[in-house]
Formats: C-alpha cells, structure tokens, sequence
C-alpha cells in the first residue's frame, strides 16, 4: 500500500486522523477551492464567484485556528471529493 492510500484511510477512519494527515494551509486550500467550485457552478464567471465568497465570509482568508476551524475540517472531511482523488 502506497503512502497515499494509508493517507486516505486512515484519513476516513476518523476525524483525528484527518487533522494529523492535514495542515491548516491544506485545509484553507480544499475549502477554498470547494466552495469555488459549489459557487461557480453554471454561467458564474470566476471573478465573480470569488467576489461573492470573499465578501459573504465563506473563504478561510488565513491559516490561523480562528479561521481554519473544527467545524470546517468536520465539514471537509465529510466532503471526500474534495480531499480524496
């Protein structure tokens, strides 16, 4: 078993496991990708789909435990298709 295969399980064990295979940069990264692609779906332009995000608080603007939090890397985790090739 390669080492991304063991990422990935044991990632979907359990949700500490999640948080020890992914940093805050990751995470910031998923979700703002995520929600990139919930928005732009459809005619959206990307720009815009940035703006609206951006300006409703739904981007995580930093790294810091303040904006990467539990209940987001809950969330993420939940969402698979965002984390798991």
């Amino acid at each position: 078993m390669n080492r991304r295969t063991i990422i990935i399980n044991e990632s979907e064990a359990s949700l500490a496991n999640f948080n020890r295979h992914f940093s805050n940069s990751e995470i910031m990264d998923f979700w703002n990708n995520n929600r990139g692609r919930i928005e732009g779906r459809g005619t959206v332009a990307i720009r815009t789909a940035f703006n609206r995000n951006w300006d409703n608080g739904q981007l995580i603007r930093n790294e810091t435990n303040a904006e990467v939090t539990a209940n987001r890397r809950q969330v993420l985790r939940s969402v698979r298709a965002v984390w798991r090739p």
